[in-house]
């Protein structure tokens, strides 16, 4: 994950864009790029039980770093070097902070992707052949 660590204090947090069990997403920017993000800022485990929360944090960051190996069409060697997985379809990865733990993401306006699944589900028509 060289290259992928980011000072928290070059973030900047704006509007709220939402919560889950264990994080915050914020919009906001990273100073030193003047470029706007999408945080996801994890939220403090409240005892022992949610200290699982790190694994997850983890493993996301694995995700959105490397992408899946398997599938990708760039040679594997070439793909570990590579600063991450790119795809018009894919949000990009900018980076992530330790303390405390946040992955920033590039910033997709428009709302979240639950909410316009259910509203082109209305609006849409499945045709079987």
């Amino acid at each position: 994950l060289r290259g992928s660590r980011m000072e928290y204090e070059d973030l900047e947090f704006g509007a709220p864009l939402g919560e889950g069990s264990f994080s915050f997403v914020f919009k906001g920017s990273i100073l030193s790029k003047h470029t706007v993000v999408a945080v996801k800022k994890l939220k403090a485990p409240k005892n022992i039980t949610e200290l699982s929360i790190f694994d997850e944090f983890t493993r996301e960051i694995w995700i959105m770093r490397l992408g899946n190996i398997l599938f990708n069409p760039i040679p594997r060697t070439k793909y570990l070097l590579h600063s991450g997985l790119s795809h018009p379809n894919l949000v990009k990865f900018h980076g992530f902070t330790i303390d405390p733990c946040c992955i920033v993401v590039e910033f997709v306006g428009g709302g979240d992707l639950f909410s316009f699944v259910l509203k082109v589900k209305k609006s849409f028509t499945l045709c079987f052949i």
